[in-house]
C-alpha cells in the first residue's frame, strides 16, 4: 500500500493495520521535518481508502482523482497564493463539505468504509481564526470522515487543536538512503550525492531544494573564498543568503548550511592530518584540506569547527545576522 513512500515504512505498517482493522480515528496529526513524505503518505492514504478496489491501484477512475485532487470526497487545504496564512474561509468551506454525506462509488466494495477526507497541508499556517474554528469539527466529527493535519512545526498549532488530533511521527530518512535518492532522482556523482546528504537533515525535500538553489556549486565559492581569507569568505557567504531577497529566515537557513560546508571543509583537514582520506567527505577538494591542514593545528581546527557549530545555534535564536557571521569567520 505505502512502498513508495521511502524510509517511512514504520508509518505505513501501522496504517495498514489500522485499515485492515478498520480502526481508523477522526483525525491525525502527522508531524516531522520538512520533505520526509508527510503530505505524500496523507496522499497515499487517500488513494488507498477511496480507491474502488480498496488498495489504492492507482488505475481506476478514483485514485486517478485522487492523484489529481479532483475527487469528489478529498479535499485540500493550503495556504493560497499570494498570502501567508490559511484564513478562516479556507475552514469554513472544510465544515460546509465534510456536513455532506459521504460519496459512495457504485462499483465500490460494500465491505469497505466510505470516507471523506481533509487534508490541512503546512497546518501550523493556520490563521488564529481558523485554528479556533477548526476545533468545533475535531471535537465534533462526523461518522465517516477524516481530517489529517500536517506540519513540521506542531508546536505552533494551538494546544487545544494538537490535543484532539492521533500524533503520527515521520522521522528523518537514513543517509544512505538519501544518497542513493540523490544519485537516482537528480542524476548526481556518488561525491555531490553524499554532500547533499549531510547537510539535507533527513530529507528529500530539502536536498532537492539545496540542488535546485545551486548549493553544491556555492561550495566550490566558499572552497575560494578560503584561499583568499576571511574577509572573502563572510562577503561570499551574505552574498549567496540574501540573493534573490529571501525572507529574514530564509537568509538564516542558508547561512546555516553554508556553515555545515566550512565545517566539511575543516573536518576533511583533520582526517588528512590523521591519515585517513578515505573518510573525506569533499575528496575532489583534498588539495584545500591539504592547505588547511598545513594552517592550523589539531587544536586551532576543532576550534573552528565549534566556533561553527556555535553561531548556527546563535541564528536559530534570531541573533544580529552580520555579527554571528563576523564572529564565525574572522578567523
Amino acid at each position: 500500500m505505502f512502498s513508495s513512500i521511502k524510509g517511512q515504512e514504520a508509518v505505513g505498517r501501522l496504517f495498514k493495520g489500522l485499515i485492515e482493522k478498520k480502526r481508523l480515528a477522526h483525525s491525525y496529526l502527522f508531524i516531522g521535518p520538512d520533505g520526509v513524505g508527510k503530505f505524500l503518505f496523507a496522499r497515499t492514504l487517500a488513494r488507498v481508502l477511496l480507491c474502488e478496489k480498496g488498495c489504492g491501484c492507482n488505475s481506476c477512475k478514483a485514485c486517478k482523482q485522487v492523484e489529481h485532487l479532483t475527487h469528489p470526497a478529498l479535499m485540500v487545504i493550503e495556504v493560497p497564493e499570494g498570502k501567508k496564512n490559511i484564513p478562516i474561509e479556507n475552514v469554513r468551506e472544510l465544515e460546509r463539505e465534510i456536513a455532506l454525506k459521504p460519496f459512495i462509488p457504485l462499483k465500490r466494495d460494500e465491505s469497505m468504509g466510505n470516507h471523506k477526507i481533509f487534508i490541512i497541508n503546512n497546518a501550523d499556517l493556520l490563521s488564529e481564526d481558523a485554528a479556533h474554528a477548526l476545533l468545533k469539527t475535531l471535537e465534533e466529527p462526523p461518522p465517516h470522515s477524516l481530517l489529517i493535519l500536517v506540519s513540521a512545526r506542531p508546536e505552533r498549532l494551538p494546544v487545544t487543536v494538537r490535543s484532539r488530533c492521533h500524533y503520527v511521527r515521520f522521522h528523518p530518512l537514513p543517509r544512505e538512503m538519501l544518497v542513493s535518492i540523490f544519485r537516482k532522482q537528480l542524476n548526481l556523482a556518488e561525491n555531490d550525492a553524499r554532500v547533499l546528504g549531510m547537510v539535507s537533515d533527513g530529507s528529500v525535500g530539502t536536498g532537492v531544494k539545496l540542488f535546485e538553489g545551486a548549493f553544491l556549486r556555492q561550495g566550490d565559492k566558499l572552497a575560494e573564498g578560503l584561499l583568499r581569507g576571511s574577509g572573502a569568505v563572510i562577503e561570499e557567504v551574505l552574498r549567496f543568503a540574501r540573493q534573490g531577497n529571501n525572507p529574514i529566515e530564509e537568509v538564516r537557513q542558508r547561512i546555516i548550511l553554508q556553515f555545515k560546508m566550512l565545517a566539511f571543509f575543516l573536518r576533511d583537514a583533520l582526517f588528512i592530518r590523521h591519515q585517513a582520506a578515505e573518510y573525506l567527505i569533499n575528496p575532489d577538494k583534498i588539495s584545500l584540506a591539504e592547505l588547511i591542514k598545513n594552517r592550523l593545528s589539531t587544536r586551532e581546527l576543532e576550534k573552528r569547527i565549534d566556533n561553527l557549530l556555535r553561531a548556527e545555534q546563535y541564528l536559530k535564536m534570531n541573533l544580529n545576522i552580520n555579527v554571528v557571521v563576523a564572529n564565525a569567520l574572522l578567523n
